[in-house]
């Protein structure tokens, strides 16, 4: 088991007994739903409740370090604590709110590592909503990754569901724009 992998367990297994909902994001997502590439650190979305930020903050912090000393006021400012695994592996700890990250959590499918260990990796079509939101090179080529590999099981009308939801909410259809653009070109 990579690094990375065996940090997103030790990550789960934190949240799991804490009792709050979490998956997978970011660059390990991207090599299950995707193709493969480097990526050095774990990002995670847990489900935490308004108010509940800074507890759930200091109890992580409980299992792994800090990556600055004031991670949880960035925390609690940014919506994401920055932490560090015991095997010096970077954790990027997104707080997701009730609503559409809750349905995120239940489209979520487990991703196995083997030994009866399985971690919530969100869904392909959540992960092209995230990919199309946070619009950098990078996500773009991964958005293109995960269109090429899952196209015919990809139900991309939730895509441009919640695309266009957000579009209204930034008052900016460029993600919805640019998940077409690269349906053309594929």
């Amino acid at each position: 088991m990579t690094p990375q992998l065996q940090a997103a367990w030790q990550t789960h297994e934190v949240l799991a007994a804490l009792g709050h909902r979490h998956a997978l994001i970011g660059g390990l997502a991207v090599q299950f739903w995707g193709q493969p590439r480097f990526t050095r650190d774990v990002d995670m979305t847990v489900l935490v409740e308004p108010g509940q930020e800074r507890k759930l903050a200091e109890a992580l912090l409980k299992h792994f370090a800090p990556r600055f000393p004031d991670a949880v006021d960035f925390a609690l400012a940014h919506r994401v604590l920055l932490l560090r695994s015991q095997d010096s592996c970077d954790l990027d700890i997104s707080f997701g709110l009730p609503g559409y990250e809750s349905q995120v959590m239940d489209r979520a499918v487990p991703l196995e590592l083997g030994e009866g260990r399985c971690l919530p990796v969100i869904s392909a079509e959540d992960l092209l909503i995230h990919k199309f939101l946070a619009a950098r090179p990078r996500d773009l080529e991964d958005a293109r990754a995960v269109l090429l590999r899952q196209r015919s099981r990809l139900d991309l009308d939730l895509v441009r569901h919640w695309l266009s939801i957000f579009s209204e909410l930034q008052e900016d259809d460029t993600p919805l724009k640019v998940l077409e653009n690269l349906l053309t070109d594929l």
